[in-house]
């Protein structure tokens, strides 16, 4: 999980994962990135609806 600030300081937030086949590569699976917040807490909402593990963790 990976949160971001653009340079046109909006956020963004990408959800990664790695595997041995893909030799440990760190590889996007939903491509959330395009979606844009215009605040980080909002950013932070919308992942923890989107990505299920996250919802998971009690410090998320």
């Amino acid at each position: 999980m990976d949160v971001f600030l653009r340079p046109s300081g909006t956020f963004g937030y990408e959800e990664f994962r790695r595997d041995p086949e893909d030799l440990g590569a760190w590889t996007p699976l939903h491509y959330y990135c395009d979606t844009v917040f215009t605040d980080l807490e909002s950013a932070l909402c919308a992942a923890r609806r989107t990505v299920p593990w996250l919802a998971l963790r009690g410090d998320a």
